[in-house]
């Protein structure tokens, strides 16, 4: 089930919110793991047995963990957990990718049974037990509560595709959360906001993204709209996500972990990655980063752990070559940015310097972009070559102002809405006096109201687009 739908909207939402309202506050979370589990099992009922699996597994081996004393006994049982959590991933997502890569037949793991379809949001799940366990092995207390460690586990709106709230953040959350009027309002318009972000914007600029790039050829400007639409729509189709899972999770009484902070404001690199997918980059820093000794280490440890956060970010976001190369090739930008201190010297630089360093760094998010939209590496390749009219075509043609025709007002609009403008003239306003900062409030509230009627219309028409990053 997703997000986006009428079934969620009009028939699970609903049903999930009288029953939660209604119940004594012990019996909550017990509902709770109920309803994620039927959302996780919305299509996907084969893969109910897993997750519970998973469950069971991860919580009996947090207990054990926080029981033995022997450091390298809690090490071996911290690297089973690991290695069979890791393993499901690998299982899973990671078959039909091994089978391109390895030139062997007739072995077990290349067997024709073994390819199938990754449940929901697994690479989330592994991240969540394996993170959730690390916290155990450093000293955190093992929940020793089964029903408020499933709900950690599979809340449903962060199921799919995040937030990754750390196991610390959301454990006091599990017994003691207070729900008010205020809260569960803000978290509806949270919700809303995040609704017409999908739908009125990454939807429509993903209907431009693949009319572009399913083109046999293209002219060099329709190839920038193509790869400028792709970045909007992915941006607007994650982070629209994570608004709707946060407001969901604010009506429940639970405060998720901030996602995003317009990430393409940002000055360098490095800081782009900073304000994309907080909760990633957290987890990575925490679990993968720092363990591995982080910068407190000689320089050649120090890039290959930036290489090695990387490697993994990439592998986690697909299970193709294109993928990988994505996530090698802003490594490579994040180690360079950290071995000339630009990351840090940056903010002293002239407005001039600042201005050409933050337009390359666009470009270069813009480039790394071209190769996960892409179906090959290859075709990544050919398509920068047409960026550039490497190959001869020209830089404009009449598809391209056409296009640029249909799509400018919502263009338009994803480029103003992908930096703090809107934000900013709200602050200012609001400053003005208390009377009009409550007017104002109240007529984005109802705009976004409006607007999201409008989607809903649009999704009644079936217009929508599935998640880009669902089920990662």
């Amino acid at each position: 089930m997703l997000l986006v739908s009428m079934e969620f909207l009009f028939l699970f939402l609903p049903i999930t919110f009288c029953v939660y309202y209604f119940l004594p506050v012990r019996a909550r979370n017990a509902w709770l793991v109920l309803a994620s589990l039927f959302f996780y099992a919305w299509g996907n009922l084969q893969y109910i047995p897993l997750i519970l699996f998973s469950i069971l597994f991860n919580f009996f081996l947090g207990m054990r963990l926080e029981e033995l004393q022997k450091k390298s006994s809690k090490i071996l049982f911290l690297l089973l957990g690991i290695a069979l959590n890791a393993g499901i991933l690998l299982l899973f997502k990671y078959v039909l990718f091994l089978r391109q890569i390895i030139p062997v037949h007739g072995e077990w793991l290349l067997n024709d049974t073994l390819a199938v379809k990754a449940p929901l949001g697994l690479s989330f799940l592994t991240l969540r037990t394996i993170g959730y366990l690390l916290d155990v092995f450093r000293g955190t207390p093992a929940q020793t509560h089964p029903v408020s460690f499933a709900l950690y586990l599979s809340f449903f709106p962060q199921m799919p595709a995040g937030p990754l709230t750390h196991y610390t953040a959301f454990r006091d959350q599990l017994e003691n959360r207070h729900i008010t009027l205020r809260a569960f309002s803000k978290g509806i318009i949270r919700f809303i906001v995040g609704f017409n972000k999908k739908v009125l914007l990454a939807d429509i600029l993903a209907r431009l993204t693949d009319q572009i790039f399913y083109m046999p050829s293209r002219s060099a400007g329709t190839a920038w709209l193509g790869i400028v639409s792709f970045a909007l729509q992915i941006y607007f189709d994650f982070s629209g996500y994570t608004d709707m899972a946060l407001g969901l999770g604010r009506m429940f009484g639970f405060r998720l972990s901030e996602n995003f902070n317009y990430p393409y404001w940002g000055r360098t690199v490095s800081d782009v990655w900073n304000r994309w997918h907080l909760s990633l980059g957290s987890w990575m820093r925490d679990y993968v980063y720092i363990p591995l000794g982080g910068s407190r280490v000689n320089q050649f440890r120090h890039i290959l752990n930036l290489m090695l956060v990387w490697f993994l970010i990439g592998l986690l976001h697909g299970s193709g070559l294109t993928f990988i190369f994505w996530g090698i090739l802003n490594g490579l930008a994040v180690v360079f940015e950290s071995q000339t201190r630009i990351r840090r010297d940056s903010e002293r630089w002239p407005a001039l310097l600042r201005g050409l360093y933050r337009i390359l760094t666009l470009l270069f998010i813009l480039i790394g972009w071209v190769f996960f939209r892409s179906e090959s590496f290859s075709a990544g390749i050919g398509y920068i070559r047409e960026m550039f009219a490497l190959d001869g075509n020209p830089w404009g043609n009449p598809e391209l102002f056409f296009l640029l025709r249909e799509y400018a007002l919502v263009l338009l609009f994803g480029l103003l809405a992908a930096t703090p403008l809107f934000i900013r003239s709200k602050e200012k306003l609001l400053g003005m006096s208390d009377k009009t900062g409550d007017l104002l409030v109240t007529l984005g509230n109802i705009l976004q109201f409006i607007l999201f009627f409008v989607s809903l219309s649009s999704l009644v028409m079936g217009t929508h687009v599935p998640f880009v990053f669902t089920g990662i």
